[in-house]
Formats: structure tokens, sequence, C-alpha cells
């Protein structure tokens, strides 16, 4: 059950995307007078445009945090989930018309939202976190599974899944391999972290979906259990702010990927349900030279078939770093841009068909941008940026066919900026 939300890689039928590449090339052009071609830094100078976007507006959302795309309506198309962080505001938006529909409004200081949907079907239900307080980190860290109201205009009933101080991020994954999915959730840091250093572990927790849900409420209800059951993950990283799900190595099971204070950590597990078992492994300590060292932002990618890791660092940092692999092992630091400004969203996606995985990547500071950057030799070391939009402020980003034409598009929510948006792909 694939989820579309902050760091997902779309899939699209690249056979078909290749046929066209040339004509692509030969036609590119961007569109919008608020987009534009450049590069800074590491990121070579084009001096034309590699892609062709249209940008959609969809809603004003002020604190606009976290965004994501599932299917609400059974019309086949993905809608956009949005929330504010600085408003009782969790939203979702009907595809096409971008009409405003409250999921909930009882929630405060939301932080996190995670559908749980398959497509072509409507999405069951949506894990939200609210209650958050970085400066006070014991508090809140509600985890909620929202369920869809009896009509489209309704808010959708809450249920306490559980609490556990300072959740930041929520990711669905299939961890054991059993075709189910399970909830993680991702503390940005442990209850009793305190600033400036926030020095307590965050517990990194996954939680067993009640067999009701899973079974579709097909038993008896006295047979029923609604209890989210938490199994700890890991207790050892701090200041952990970006997460990544991944079938890292081909087992069929998803393994998950942290950005923190350490650096881009993989969790891998052996072993089935409840007896799942975890081990961390470094793959690269991040920018380790600033006071909030590591890394903010995690994404995966592959140029030539070798895959790279993409970062935003340090947390809420200036850079954006690509760590080509190859044979996974991520020594090489290439730092492609430098001019981020409070840096908070990144994915990675084959945006143009051709094989290759380009970089979307945005910051929330003044200056506001949100950027493509696409790779210019075989091995991942060397790309050029392209500027998508000044006016987009970048706290997250999605990635999916929002028109039903078969390319990725982008979704985007802007937090000073206001706003979410949808960027259509003209490329091919």
């Amino acid at each position: 059950m694939p989820v579309l939300y902050c760091n997902h890689l779309f899939s699209i039928n690249r056979e078909k995307a290749r046929s066209s590449r040339r004509t692509f090339f030969k036609t590119a052009t961007l569109v919008g007078s608020a987009f534009a071609s450049f590069s800074i830094g590491r990121a070579a100078k084009t001096g034309k445009s590699r892609s062709r976007w249209r940008a959609h507006a969809v809603a004003r959302l002020p604190g606009g945090y976290q965004v994501a795309a599932a299917e609400v309506d059974n019309s086949s198309r993905p809608d956009i989930f949005a929330l504010s962080s600085e408003q009782n505001i969790v939203d979702w938006y009907q595809n096409p018309s971008w009409h405003a529909r409250s999921v909930t409004t009882a929630a405060a200081r939301n932080i996190s939202l995670a559908p749980l949907f398959r497509p072509g079907y409507p999405t069951r239900g949506m894990a939200l976190a609210s209650g958050f307080n970085l400066d006070h980190a014991e508090e809140g860290g509600d985890i909620w599974w929202a369920r869809p109201g009896a009509s489209l205009d309704a808010e959708w009933s809450l249920t306490l899944i559980g609490r556990i101080p300072g959740s930041h991020r929520l990711h669905w994954a299939d961890l054991d391999g059993d075709r189910r999915q399970e909830l993680v959730v991702v503390p940005i840091v442990g209850a009793g972290s305190r600033p400036p250093d926030y020095s307590v572990p965050a517990q990194i927790t996954w939680f067993e979906m009640p067999e009701a849900l899973l079974t579709g409420h097909a038993a008896p209800a006295s047979q029923q259990s609604s209890q989210w059951i938490p199994h700890l993950v890991d207790d050892s990283l701090t200041i952990v702010h970006g997460v990544h799900v991944i079938d890292w190595n081909g087992d069929g099971r998803d393994e998950v990927l942290t950005a923190s204070t350490q650096g881009v950590s993989l969790f891998e597990s052996t072993g089935q349900g409840v007896d799942l078992k975890w081990k961390r492994t470094l793959l690269t300590p991040g920018d380790q030279d600033e006071r909030y060292h590591g890394a903010s932002e995690i994404g995966v990618g592959k140029v030539h078939g070798q895959r790279f890791l993409a970062t935003i660092e340090p947390w809420h940092g200036d850079k954006v770093v690509v760590y080509p692999g190859g044979n996974d092992e991520f020594s090489k630091r290439v730092v492609i841009d430098s001019s981020f400004n409070n840096g908070h969203a990144l994915v990675c996606a084959d945006l143009d068909g051709d094989g290759n995985d380009e970089i979307i990547a945005g910051y929330r500071g003044p200056g506001t941008s949100l950027y493509i950057y696409h790779a210019t030799d075989e091995s991942g070391s060397a790309w050029e940026r392209e500027t998508l939009d000044t006016g987009m402020a970048a706290s997250c980003l999605a990635i999916a066919d929002i028109n039903g034409d078969g390319r990725p598009d982008i979704v985007a929510v802007g937090s000073s900026t206001a706003n979410v948006k949808w960027y259509e792909n003209l490329a091919f």
C-alpha cells in the first residue's frame, strides 16, 4: 500500500517515457513568469530549461507544514491533504476542483499526517500527530487514527492511538514483509529535551494496527481489539528530523532511513510481528562542522542504476548534499547547493522519464524557493539547478500523478507563503 507524502518515490512507465525523451529535450521550456533556470555553487549553470511545469494554486493555508496525496472520494485521482502547524486546520482538497473539506478542527498544534490507502481505493483512514511543542517535549505527542465521516463534508472521527512526546513524523511501512502496514512514529526529540541542545534521544516506535482494522471489521465485535500496540525501534538518536521508508535491499520488507544529529541511519529488521529485531547502520555522519550537525532531510534516488543519497544539512540547514553510492559506501560528499535558508523539504523522483532520478528541494526562510536538481554525469557527482517556484516556502513535498496523465507531479505546502500548490509535469 504505497502512501504518497513527504519523501515518496513515484514509479512510472519508464519504457513509454524513454520513447518520448528525445522529443521532450527538443521542446523543453518552463511555463509561468515565476519560473526560471539558473545555478549556484556546485550546481552547474544550464543556460536553458530542463523541464516544463505549470503551477496550480490549491489553497491558502496559514502556517502550512505537511502535505500528502491520497484518494478520498473514489474518483481514481489522488486528492490532497495538508495541515497547518499554527492553526487547528487539517483539510483535504478534492481533485480537481480543490474544494476544501475539514478532516478535523479538534486537534491542535498539528505536525504530521499519513493517509493509509491503496491506489484505486478510497483512503481507509489517516494517522495524525498533534500537540507538538519542541520547547516542552514532554507535552503532547498525541497520535490519532482519523476515519472518514458519513459524508464527504463531515469531519473525520478521531481515536487515540497513543502518546509519544515529541512525535514529529508518521509513516506507514510493511516492516516484516507480511503485506500489512505498520505505523512508524518518529519523535524529533525525547521527553524532557530542552533548547538549545535537545540532548534527550527520541524513542522511535512502531505500532501494530488493531486486528479490527486489518480484517475490515469482519470479525465479531467481541473478538476485535481496538488497541494499537507500541514497540520500540530505537532510542539512541537526537534531533531526528527527516524520515524515508524504502525497501532498501529488495527483501520484500520496508526499511527506515532517518536524518538526525548523528547523520543518516538505516534501520533494518529481522523476525516477524512482535518479534522484530532492529539493526542500525550509520550510512553517513552528514555535516559535523555546524552547531546543529548531522542531517535534516533524507531522500534516495538512482542515477544510471547507481543509488545515491540526497540530504539537507545540517538541521534546518543551508546545504543540499549528494552522496553517490554505487556500492552503498557513501563516503563521497558533494555539496550541490549552499544557498538554503531553513531547508525543510526534499524528495527524489524520476520526473522526466529518463530512468534517472531528480532531486526536488526547497526552503522556508527568506528567498522561499523550490528547486529541481538534474544529474549531469553518470556518477551523480555533478548537478544543475532549475528554479521551480520562488513563491513557495517549501515545508513539505509529495510526488503523485495528480491529473492521471501518467506523469509524476509535485505537490508542495509553504509555511511563510501560506499556500498549497501542485505543479503539473509537462515533460514528456
